[in-house]
């Protein structure tokens, strides 16, 4: 009886309501708007992420960049040299459409540089985008098929 009387309101709502958004798309949307609210409060980098692109968790990229500067740390300490003579050096091999690691490793770092590579055209140009717009310098090299971008 309860059952008829749900579905006679879900037919009732539908008819006259527009359908919601993908659950996806929302939880994308607040995920996105979190991310970037940190990335500028903490760090003051300028960030913008396609819909259809996965949104970094913030928090977590963040302390994956912790723990390279607390391997660089124990390198220099037990007398490696360290970063070469400048700043630490990464790669970031399909760095999507956030460019996050590049991001928040040149933002706690200036004097770290990222070479980042995407294959996909749209992750890439959004990646070249946030880069671009934090003022950092974007080199592009075609190798074959692919793009080759640092920062």
């Amino acid at each position: 009886r309860d059952r008829d009387r749900d579905r006679e309101r879900l037919r009732n709502t539908q008819k006259h309501s527009q359908p919601p958004p993908h659950p996806s798309r929302r939880v994308h949307g607040r995920a996105c708007a979190r991310s970037q609210a940190l990335l500028e409060a903490d760090f003051g980098l300028a960030w913008d992420l396609p819909l259809d692109r996965l949104c970094p968790t913030i928090p977590q990229k963040l302390n994956y960049i912790h723990w390279i500067e607390d391997l660089l740390a124990l390198q220099q300490r037990a007398g490696g040299g360290g970063d070469c003579g400048g700043g630490a050096q990464g790669v970031d091999v399909g760095t999507g459409a956030s460019c996050i690691y590049p991001l928040l490793g040149t933002a706690l770092h200036p004097d770290w540089s990222f070479v980042a590579t995407e294959v996909d055209a749209r992750s890439r140009a959004s990646a070249t985008a946030n880069v671009a717009r934090n003022g950092l310098q974007v080199r592009g090299q075609r190798c074959g098929a692919r793009t080759v971008s640092g920062c």
